[in-house]
């Protein structure tokens, strides 16, 4: 099982039981009509409620580790750094030639210089650091 798919059978397993509960409190609500203190039941029946509901939320947001959270500049990089290809020894030729527009591969392997270590400062300076 994925955790997106872990996330949603919990989730669904989390409204399954506030579901119930509802019922429960449906039939509290119904078999007390008829007595006198029915204001007072009516109170501590919506309390009893929103601390159940509360817990099940907080079930739920134990399963989303980032929930709420900024994504911090040294994340970001991270994140850039294990999905960018790891080139070793890039064949400027062959790179060159699909470009076209008649660059050479020293130019391509230039630009190439220049735009990763632009797009490097970008991510590196999200966040304000």
């Amino acid at each position: 099982m994925t955790k997106s798919e872990s996330i949603k059978s919990s989730s669904i397993k989390n409204e399954d039981e506030l579901s119930k509960y509802n019922h429960k409190l449906k039939i509290k609500k119904e078999k007390r009509l008829n007595s006198p203190n029915e204001d007072n039941l009516d109170q501590e029946s919506e309390s009893e409620f929103e601390q159940v509901k509360k817990k099940l939320k907080t079930k739920t947001n134990k399963n989303h580790k980032s929930i709420g959270k900024s994504w911090k500049s040294e994340e970001d990089w991270k994140l850039f750094q294990i999905l960018h290809p790891k080139i070793n020894k890039p064949d400027w030729n062959n790179i060159s030639s699909l470009i076209g527009n008649e660059r050479d591969s020293k130019s391509c392997q230039n630009r190439y210089s220049i735009i990763s270590k632009r797009l490097e400062g970008a991510i590196k300076s999200i966040g304000g650091s």
